[in-house]
């Protein structure tokens, strides 16, 4: 057999300073990473495999790599994206106007590591409790009183925790954003997502010690947070910590993300989507929430200011009746029909109200449905399925998302309670 001479560096921390231990295992004598040697086509080579193993301290953790399958194409994450937008009722109703770029499909890699974590920390505990105590008022008179005391107590407590770090090897977003979004996608859909179907092309990287050293922070930092939750008492202070951290185990996520790029009036703006997953789950978009609001108030504002006139007319009104019922006896006949008419004021400004609001956002979807189905056909993708097509023109979901401010609208609200209240009172 040939032989071959290769420089062998540890997977993990990168040091050359191995021990072979046997003719297909070398240990790393730095980190104290263990991998192994194959043979190749006859010929000797020394290289590491993708199972690596870790130990850390007198503990022992497996490494396992894990490809995401690929279940959509970019084709269907960008038709995701489009129907997105118009489905959201604050995006302008002219966005499908904007620069879309292609679809880019970027590879992301995640290291997550489980660590046995042990945690010591002591607090100040505190116990409230309700205090009475004499105080003199304003005319010097002595007055009894209560607040709130705070008994406070020294406590000392241990936990064995296992938690999770996770760290971004590999990704062209940012670093933080990155890191969150993976998480909260491996806690929803972690245990339902194909891996290891050999459809991505690219290898697991190799995480540094570094790597490591950051995953382990993170998990002691998840431990100590747990333990400072746990505290007993309604409150606490001086909170100190301690961690003692063994690897039980780590691995490496490989997942496609799929990227769309678009411009809007000038400003960037971007969507995400995995490709085991078929919602787009990390979206930056325009919102036009505040110019509709001011839109609907400037619909709602002739409408408005005679209500609220008339409001003000049946408030003085049942005030004049009010005072002269005992001298004029229209006390049993007015008063009925004021507060009849306020009731029926009150309901018929509401219904308009929300007729209103309905119909501005009917408009605007169907001008978002046109742009939409238009920017289908020029990407020549699928038309709108039924399902699809009545999500977007759900009107009355997306009437509700609208929030109506305006003062008028208050002060028409407040003068109707006050009518309605000095009726019953005048009538009862």
């Amino acid at each position: 057999m040939d032989s071959k001479t290769v420089s062998l560096r540890c997977p993990n921390c990168g040091s050359s300073d191995i021990t072979l231990e046997s003719e297909k295992l070398a240990v790393c004598k730095s980190c104290g990473g263990r991998f192994a040697i194959a043979e190749d086509n006859g010929v000797r080579n020394i290289y590491v495999t993708n199972e690596v193993h870790i130990s850390e301290g007198t503990g022992r953790s497996d490494h396992e790599n894990r490809t995401v399958e690929n279940v959509v194409d970019a084709v269907t994450v960008m038709r995701n994206v489009f129907i997105d937008l118009a489905d959201d009722p604050d995006v302008p109703e002219d966005i499908f106007d904007s620069d879309f770029g292609a679809v880019v499909s970027e590879i992301d890699q995640y290291l997550c590591a489980d660590y046995d974590v042990s945690v010591t920390y002591s607090a100040s505990v505190g116990y409230d409790r309700k205090e009475t105590y004499y105080d003199r008022n304003s005319r010097g008179e002595l007055v009894e009183k209560t607040r709130t005391v705070t008994d406070w107590q020294p406590f000392n407590g241990h936990q064995n925790l296992r938690e999770t770090g996770i760290v971004v090897l590999r990704t062209t977003g940012d670093t933080a954003v990155q890191c969150a979004r993976f998480g909260a996608w491996l806690d929803v859909f972690g245990n339902s997502v194909p891996f290891e179907q050999g459809n991505v092309d690219e290898e697991p990287l190799v995480p540094s010690k570094d790597s490591y050293n950051e995953a382990r922070m993170k998990a002691e930092s998840r431990a100590e947070t747990a333990c400072r939750c746990s505290l007993p008492g309604d409150r606490h202070k001086d909170f100190r910590a301690s961690s003692v951290s063994e690897l039980n185990g780590s691995t490496v996520y490989v997942i496609p993300d799929f990227v769309l790029p678009y411009k809007y009036k000038g400003n960037e703006y971007s969507s995400r989507e995995y490709s085991c997953s078929t919602i787009a789950d990390q979206i930056t978009r325009p919102s036009d929430k505040a110019n509709k609001e001011a839109k609907i108030s400037a619909k709602l504002r002739p409408f408005i200011i005679p209500s609220l006139v008339i409001s003000v007319v049946l408030f003085i009104t049942s005030i004049v009746f009010i005072a002269v019922s005992p001298v004029v006896g229209v006390r049993v006949s007015v008063i009925p029909v004021l507060l009849a008419a306020s009731i029926c004021l009150f309901v018929f400004a509401n219904i308009k109200r929300k007729r209103l609001i309905s119909d501005y956002v009917r408009y605007i979807q169907q001008i978002k449905i046109k742009g939409l189905e238009r920017l289908l056909a020029e990407k020549k993708l699928s038309p709108l399925t039924g399902d699809e097509r009545a999500s977007v023109t759900d009107i009355a979901t997306k009437a509700k998302a609208v929030k109506f401010k305006n003062a008028l609208y208050i002060v028409d609200v407040i003068a109707f309670v006050v009518v309605a209240v000095m009726s019953f009172i005048a009538l009862f």
